[in-house]
């Protein structure tokens, strides 16, 4: 069983291999230890706390520059299955555009200005135009590399479940271990599969046992099925949830009664 399960990981870890892949944050990275296989993170804030954008940053954007950067280096791989259930891929797409302006050439921009809404802040000059056209260009390339897959609108626990499922069989095979033990098998041990359902709070709602589910036992359900995408594909899900808004009540704030 030791030999099976950890030999083969310690001589990797030896080797260096168990790095992780960097979030680009260092302080971070020192304390979570990257982006590992078999984790699964709740990442939770108030609304317009920034936790999306943080989020796709650490574990989307910074992660694929990683790879670009590090391709004859390294034989990692990484394929996204993000869950996009609050906004969709053009709006998504607009904020990564902005994320990477700032990144690359410090320019601050929101979505209403690049897209000329009512509430934008300047006007845009021919040299940021072309600026926000490069960083479309990077990420068409992103997308025709076919490294991410985003899915728009509400789902509920037992779809994404089953669509992950269903990735994973065309990616692996699960091998009987013993009468009562399997194993996934991927076909290549180097894909690194990150998960990002955003957010969770916009699951819809289903029908288990002949019982609708809703509300806490929604979301039990669906912490059931990431963490058997967890343990059983060594996959890494993400979940983005949303505090209760009378977490940001001012009284409350001024208590100190703020935690979830």
């Amino acid at each position: 069983m030791f030999k099976e399960l950890l030999e083969e990981d310690i001589e990797k870890g030896i080797r260096g291999e168990n790095q992780g892949i960097p979030t680009g944050f260092k302080t971070i990275d020192a304390n979570t230890n990257g982006i590992q296989k078999s984790l699964y993170t709740l990442f939770g804030g108030l609304a317009g706390s920034g936790k999306t954008s943080y989020v796709d940053l650490s574990y989307v954007l910074n992660p694929y520059q990683w790879l670009v950067n590090n391709k004859d280096n390294t034989n990692v791989k990484i394929h996204w299955i993000y869950n996009s259930m609050e906004r969709n891929t053009k709006y998504k797409l607009a904020k990564w555009t902005c994320l990477k302006l700032f990144n690359d050439h410090k320019i601050i921009m929101d979505v209403p200005t690049m897209l000329g809404w009512a509430g934008k802040k300047y006007e845009i000059t021919n040299h940021i135009k072309q600026q926000i056209f490069q960083a479309g260009r990077y990420f068409d390339n992103m997308f025709s590399s076919g490294v991410i897959d985003i899915y728009e609108g509400s789902q509920n626990p037992t779809g994404i479940y089953k669509h992950i499922v269903n990735f994973a069989m065309k990616n692996g095979r699960v091998e009987q271990i013993d009468e009562f033990n399997k194993r996934y098998i991927p076909n290549d041990p180097n894909l690194y599969v990150i998960i990002i359902n955003d957010h969770i709070g916009k699951l819809s709602s289903e029908i288990n046992s002949g019982v609708r589910l809703i509300g806490k036992e929604l979301l039990d359900k669906h912490s059931e099925y990431m963490g058997i995408i967890r343990d059983r594909y060594g996959y890494t899900p993400i979940d983005i949830s949303q505090f209760n808004r009378a977490l940001g009540n001012i009284e409350r704030m001024k208590t100190k009664q703020v935690s979830p």
